[in-house]
């Protein structure tokens, strides 16, 4: 069977049921519903180190305190494209 229609996707960090995602969800089927933008599919990625997987690799001594672990953006970018 073919699909007959395509959608963008939107991926979302931060998409977790404990995060903004019920709301971006909300707001994006609204403006679906009154036309104000196409259908799109909406994938919400939960996070498991916040930190970890939005930063990039730091030297700097203040950044390290505030997250121990950091740098993980690019793996996180290469998840998201090749799943």
């Amino acid at each position: 069977m073919v699909a007959k229609d395509a959608f963008p996707v939107l991926y979302m960090p931060d998409g977790g049921i404990q995060e903004d995602f019920p709301h971006i969800a909300n707001t994006i089927a609204a403006l679906i519903q009154s036309k104000k933008i196409n259908p799109i599919i909406l994938v919400g990625i939960e996070n498991t180190q916040r930190r970890r997987d939005l930063t990039g690799k730091t030297e700097v001594k203040e950044d390290k305190e505030i997250a121990p672990i950091v740098g993980g953006s690019e793996a996180f970018r290469s998840f998201i494209q090749k799943n």
